[in-house]
């Protein structure tokens, strides 16, 4: 969803209409998802990371105030993940993931290969994969929602798709 779709969504909430909110979880919810896992690197965790992000915007949306609100939505995984990871540091788990049944065996080698690799990535290179690839945000909003430069935030950038792009390859170091 973009910014203008999701003003009308909130909106609508805004005014009791909740169908709207399935709708915005339905094209929300798997990049959340997804922005949790990797920064919490705990499924368990991340799905209630997602309930929370959800109950809030359900609860009370964000004012119309907010000029992205994609961003806002991400800022807030964000937040609630590192709040979680400082109460309890969790380790990786690819084992434990539920998505199997979903998946052929050759998908989920390779999803698993692309986790286990972004997992071995430092954290703050995890969190830009994150939230451009997966969030599908620009590198401006996510320079703002981490507090780096934007310069700094494409070089981390970088050096994570060549981290990656090495180990996928075999090339670990």
């Amino acid at each position: 969803m973009d910014n203008s779709t999701l003003a009308n969504v909130f909106a609508d909430l805004r005014n009791g209409n909740r169908d709207s909110f399935v709708a915005l979880y339905e094209d929300m919810g798997t990049p959340i998802y997804t922005v949790a896992y990797r920064i919490l690197q705990d499924q368990q965790t991340a799905e209630d990371v997602t309930q929370e992000v959800f109950i809030k915007l359900f609860s009370d949306p964000p004012s119309q105030k907010v000029s992205n609100l994609r961003a806002w939505i991400f800022q807030m995984t964000r937040n609630l993940s590192i709040d979680k990871c400082r109460k309890k540091r969790t380790t990786v788990d690819i084992d434990g993931t539920d998505i199997a049944s979903n998946w052929h065996e050759e998908d989920l080698s390779a999803h698993m290969d692309i986790e286990k690799a972004v997992s071995l990535l430092p954290d703050d290179e995890r969190e830009i994969i994150s939230l451009h690839l997966s969030a599908g945000l620009g590198f401006q909003e996510i320079s703002g929602i981490i507090g780096k430069s934007l310069p700094s935030t494409y070089r981390s950038y970088k050096r994570a798709l060549k981290t990656l792009r090495q180990y996928l390859k075999g090339d670990q170091k």
